[in-house]
């Protein structure tokens, strides 16, 4: 658990790993080995020499840093990461804020000619603790295996540049370091791979004479895999000798990764203690609630937020903003517009009702609060629904994101800051909307309030779901969530998911080399962990600090769904350590089934009988399977029940699936 308010400090305080020796690194400004003084290092790593940054990530791009929570930062170079045709490269400055990689990063390779055969696949994700697995992710001071899965990116296939990318089903600890082996890989005809030259000159042990007539970022490298990587793949069961790669990385501490979020949390809820943010009223429509057949939607209010800002400027493209320190600052006020929907039953009988903040789908709006069916839960169940645009993710983002996916790709943090400072409008939105909202005469009837100031709830679908993870993470308020049609990481999801197939077409365009883009998306991981679910998935079901409790969460994924493949609600799953609710259309590996109704977290699966892909491409996106857990008659009512009880029933005849 961390601590709420000091998270700068324990940056700049926290020790080393227990174990690990800072000085004791492969990245280093020069370094004495026993092959003599090797000069200061470069911006690729030889060990695997089919692209700069393979295997990815590495120890090999982290220097020592006394002041982090690791003892390391990450230290890419102005070389390290691809460039486009146009020749824009990418500024790593962002990256280099950061100790260590993501929890739930893939790990790429190229090792053309591989047979995927032999290899563990995500429906065989038990494998991973054979003992002739051919991968294993090992973490350095347990031992322990970690589960994953082995695959090629499909959207490459054919380019010969379609990495082999070791992705993990449950996030890595925060401040650790792993060790990495593939050993014993062939191809279709059954004959080995040859190790990359690189690493088989580490593994074999074939130092030169005159380390600088050879590659000094190669054999700097000598001592680390001798003493770290080596022996922990060795105590694992794993030979030198048949490894075709191995290498080392270490993780972001939580500090890093997500401090900037907490610290401006925190003082954005000290400034509404002390009265700062304001709101306008811009809009009143009322419907008739006294006929024969009311509508859902009683009262519809519109307005603006008035909210702290910690980017550098109210431009959709700012960073956070940064001090000398790279800690954030208070930089002003921002406008935010929001939506509140209160339902007829409300109004007609006065009395506080359970406030649901609604998270919206990709590149969306407040105005998706509005929909009818959401209408229908909040009459039935008694809720007021509040939407506001995702800052970051909204439809107002969408043309700064494409141009800076073309243009500035380096710029790439502006997303996830974005999110970010939309983390804490929502937080301070929430809490306002209880405390100071609900005793405006728009949130009042017959000298009620229609707001439960000690009532609230999240609920967020598709990117709104994936975004929401980090919502629920983050927020002191929330006491359960539902995360419809979510899942994590996203460097999982993107190749699987249609909606980013457009995204994807404008890359291939803009770089020659598939392995450019795998890596980039690769590597942004890092720098998405903190605006979504990734990122703070040890945090959701456990508390974040001593501001937060643990809370409750619904999860609902659907099989065949083409924009947020099911594989990454199983991750999210395993992460919030949450069951299986039964009857279900099929067993999750690594979930506990629980039958409904229960209380408590849950995983609810729905097949509506869409074949899904195993290849990391998405599913039949015209099927409708993304759409179809929140526009069941059984979905809503289940969501209803849980915000409002706490307890996920079963309205299904038996599992929710077409039979």
């Amino acid at each position: 658990m961390l601590t709420a308010l000091p998270a700068f400090v324990l940056l700049a305080c926290q020790p080393a790993e227990p174990g690990r020796d800072p000085g004791d690194e492969t990245a280093t400004e020069s370094m004495t080995t026993d092959t003599g003084t090797l000069p200061a290092r470069g911006d690729c790593n030889p060990v695997e020499d089919s692209h700069c940054m393979l295997p990815f990530p590495s120890d090999f791009f982290l220097s020592p840093d006394a002041q982090t929570a690791t003892g390391l930062r990450v230290d890419l170079g102005p070389g390290s990461l691809p460039v486009n045709v146009d020749g824009v490269g990418m500024d790593p400055t962002t990256w280099n804020e950061k100790d260590g990689f993501s929890t739930l990063g893939a790990l790429l390779v190229h090792l053309p000619g591989a047979s995927t055969g032999d290899l563990i696949g995500h429906e065989d994700l038990g494998a991973y603790l054979e003992a002739d697995a051919r991968t294993v992710i090992i973490d350095a001071t347990t031992g322990e295996r970690h589960p994953h899965f082995v695959e090629r990116e499909a959207a490459a296939a054919g380019t010969g540049r379609d990495l082999l990318s070791l992705r993990p089903v449950t996030p890595l600890a925060h401040a650790t370091r792993y060790v990495v082996g593939i050993r014993d890989l062939t191809d279709e005809a059954g004959d080995p791979v040859a190790a990359p030259a690189g690493f088989a000159a580490l593994r074999d042990a074939e130092t030169p004479s005159d380390p600088y007539l050879s590659d000094p970022d190669l054999w700097r490298q000598q001592d680390h895999y001798d003493e770290v990587v080596f022996p922990t793949l060795e105590g694992a069961g794993l030979q030198r000798d048949e490894l075709t790669l191995a290498w080392s990385f270490t993780t972001v501490s939580a500090e890093s990764s997500l401090g900037r979020t907490i610290w401006m949390r925190d003082d954005a809820l000290a400034r509404l203690a002390d009265g700062e943010p304001s709101y306008t009223i811009s809009e009143i429509v009322e419907a008739d609630c006294t006929g024969d057949d009311p509508p859902a939607a009683g009262r519809t209010v519109r307005g603006e937020l008035t909210l702290p800002l910690y980017r550098a400027s109210t431009d959709r493209d700012a960073l956070l903003s940064r001090d000398d320190d790279g800690a954030p600052y208070y930089t002003g006020e921002t406008e935010v517009g929001f939506s509140a929907v209160i339902p007829c039953d409300l109004l007609t009988s006065p009395r506080p009702g359970r406030l649901v903040q609604y998270g919206h789908g990709l590149f969306g709006g407040r105005g998706e609060v509005e929909s009818d069916y959401l209408a229908e839960m909040a009459q039935t169940h008694g809720l007021v629904l509040f939407g506001m645009d995702w800052t970051g993710m909204s439809a107002l983002d969408l043309p700064h994101i494409s141009l800076m996916l073309v243009q500035e790709p380096g710029n790439f943090a502006v997303i996830p800051e974005g999110v970010a400072q939309g983390l804490i409008e929502l937080t301070v939105a929430g809490r306002m909307a209880r405390e100071t909202l609900a005793l405006d005469d728009a949130f009042m009837q017959d000298g009620e309030r229609l707001i439960d100031p000690d009532l609230q709830s999240f609920y967020g679908n598709s990117m709104g779901g994936v975004l929401g993870g980090a919502y629920l993470g983050l927020s002191p308020d929330i006491d359960r969530g539902v995360l419809g049609v979510a899942g994590m990481p996203f460097n999982l999801l993107l190749s699987r998911s249609a909606s980013f197939a457009d995204y994807l077409r404008i890359m291939a365009v803009m770089y020659d080399d598939w392995a450019d883009i795998t890596v980039f998306l690769t590597a942004a991981q890092t720098l998405w962990d903190p605006g979504e679910a990734a990122g703070w998935a040890h945090y959701v079901t456990a508390p974040l600090d001593d501001t937060t409790t643990a809370r409750d969460v619904l999860v609902h994924a659907a099989i065949g769904d083409a924009s947020v493949p099911s594989l990454g609600a199983h991750v999210m799953a395993r992460a919030y350590g949450i069951p299986l609710v039964t009857p279900a259309p099929r067993e999750v590996w690594g979930l506990a089934a629980q039958e409904a109704p229960t209380a408590g977290s849950g995983l609810v699966e729905f097949d509506f009988g869409v074949e899904e892909p195993v290849a990391s491409i998405p599913a039949d996106e015209d099927a409708g399977a993304h759409d179809g857990p929140r526009h069941s008659t059984a979905g809503q009512e289940q969501i209803g029940v849980f915000l409002t009880t706490g307890t996920i029933e079963n309205h299904c005849d038996g599992a929710c699936d077409p039979d």
